[in-house]
């Protein structure tokens, strides 16, 4: 009898281990946990204005990536172009060809770049990709047989998601050969959007759709969940979405179906990350002393395609949001070191965005 006490004890540790392990790692989001400033995650702000000249007229960044000290930034505003600036904001070079040829393309819907050998990959359709040097010179024509919308480098090779089916594609740039690596849940709102389906914090990549129940990590060829993600009435919005078309949905009903959508992931450690979604604000989710803390991003950086890179969030502003009194007056950035434009920057008139570099502390 007394044994068979010390089994049930035994079992029941080891099942209470198990609940503990997994509640670690479901994040809970869209609810405020705790509370943060600016300064309690960034150090410093820095600012990149983009020159404007003739042949670089930025309209809307829908993707940005930064390579080797350069900025890589495509616009799908009157046409699709990808522009590549230096790291202080001079233009560099431009790719607009849109037509039929084998080096044009109708529309550019993603891109990445190979950070070990520097070629630009771009997503394109009809269905293709196109692959230029790091200077943006055509190189290679790669078609696809099936619609793809987003692309992202992966060792020497690219995966891809498409949205019809929920899948992400493992393509061998050599072989030209196909592997679904994720198999997502699909329901009736998958449509073509500006927000990321594929993240990256320095060489690590990270996947997450709005029906993804988890955060994947893309690592050997598989794709792993590393946190599971949960929200309020999640099982009946998930449902809602299933029967319901994006086209058939009211605004009214859109605020009340509301499901969060990760935007960029930050590793803390091996193991420990912390999340930039959207829900109905731009908001940031992290560990802090073991504890969860969950709240607005009061920051330019809040848009879509905000990403991470070299221990930075990256965003982007207008130029005529931007003033020296919204960075140094109040209580926003009070503790974070701002390192303002200079006078100069006032008496150039310029329409393109300024990026905005976070340092993380």
């Amino acid at each position: 009898m007394r044994r068979l006490y010390f089994i049930i004890l035994f079992l029941v540790a080891l099942f209470s281990c198990d609940d503990s392990v997994k509640e670690f790692n479901v994040r809970y989001l869209s609810e405020s946990l705790g509370s943060f400033s600016n300064s309690d995650i960034v150090s410093d702000i820095e600012f990149v204005p983009l020159q404007e000249t003739d042949s670089s007229m930025v309209g809307n960044i829908v993707a940005l990536r930064e390579y080797d000290g350069d900025w890589y930034l495509l616009d799908n505003q009157f046409g699709s172009k990808l522009y590549k600036f230096t790291e202080n904001g001079k233009f560099c070079s431009k790719y607009s060809r849109e037509g039929r040829g084998p080096e044009e393309y109708g529309e550019i819907y993603s891109f990445d770049i190979n950070t070990k050998n520097g070629d630009v990959i771009l997503l394109c359709g009809p269905p293709k990709l196109l692959i230029l040097t790091k200077d943006l010179n055509f190189k290679e024509l790669i078609p696809l047989e099936t619609f793809y919308s987003r692309v992202a480098c992966y060792d020497d090779d690219v995966v891809l998601y498409d949205p019809m089916e929920a899948n992400v594609d493992y393509f061998d740039l050599d072989k030209k050969r196909l592997a679904t690596i994720v198999d997502l849940e699909q329901d009736k709102t998958s449509v073509l959007s500006p927000m990321s389906i594929f993240m990256r914090d320095g060489e690590r990549l990270f996947f997450h759709t709005e029906e993804s129940k988890a955060v994947y990590e893309i690592k050997n060829g598989n794709a792993n969940p590393i946190l599971y993600i949960d929200y309020p009435n999640r099982d009946i919005i998930c449902e809602f979405y299933r029967e319901h078309s994006f086209q058939d949905i009211s605004f009214t009903e859109s605020l009340k179906y509301i499901r969060p959508k990760v935007h960029s992931v930050i590793c803390n450690n091996d193991t420990s990350f912390s999340l930039i979604y959207s829900d109905m604000l731009y908001r940031m989710n992290f560990l802090n002393d073991g504890k969860i803390v969950d709240g607005p991003l009061k920051m330019f950086c809040a848009n879509p395609n905000v990403i991470i890179s070299d221990e930075c969030i990256i965003g982007h502003m207008p130029q005529y949001s931007y003033s020296d009194d919204v960075f140094i007056k109040g209580d926003l950035y009070k503790g974070v070191n701002v390192k303002l434009l200079s006078p100069e920057y006032y008496d150039v008139e310029s329409g393109n965005p300024i990026l905005i570099k976070y340092k993380l502390k």
